[in-house]
């Protein structure tokens, strides 16, 4: 139970959502995101608010939650800037090349909003360290095929995998 007004994470997330399109104006369309994707990034940051929200520090909750909220969108917009520079691009809408349908509906098979949200931040860190190795293992590639693609060996891919998955355990 959080202790903000007597609310749990998710009621907290959900009575607020609204305030997400209130800060979503200060930033769209500049920002050059689709106004859905740039939500959902606003929602990350009121989840992580709603999360770590005191009320007996004597703060309002949408003062608390507008820093989480831009936070999370400054950081979706560095990360943004920074993938033109350097040409990577994984689309969480594009097809994957066995057709089964999109990364997104490959993550898409959670029950609460707190985990869908945790599994997005997790795809975002492996896109974030190693984005060739994680949409070859999301296509199915194990980690020796994705060694002769790559041109490196089974054990460095090994390797990279296993940092990934301590990062990801270092996030929750």
């Amino acid at each position: 139970m959080n202790t903000a007004l007597g609310n749990d994470v998710n009621t907290l997330v959900q009575n607020h959502l609204s305030f997400v399109h209130f800060i979503l104006k200060k930033y769209y369309p500049r920002a050059g995101f689709d106004y859905d994707d740039f939500f959902q990034i606003g929602c990350i940051g009121l989840v992580k608010a709603a999360q770590r929200f005191d009320a007996t520090l004597g703060f309002k909750f949408t003062t608390y939650s507008a820093y989480w909220i831009e936070n999370e969108l400054k950081k979706a917009i560095r990360w943004q800037k920074a993938v033109k520079r350097t040409g990577h691009v994984i689309s969480m809408e594009s097809e994957n090349e066995d057709g089964n349908g999109s990364l997104v509906d490959l993550l898409a098979t959670y029950d609460s909003v707190e985990e869908e949200v945790e599994a997005s931040l997790l795809f975002n860190e492996f896109i974030r360290k190693e984005p060739v190795i994680t949409k070859l293992a999301l296509q199915g590639y194990t980690q020796m095929e994705i060694g002769r693609k790559l041109g490196i060996s089974q054990g460095l891919v090994s390797q990279k995998m296993q940092s990934m998955k301590k990062a990801a355990v270092a996030m929750c």
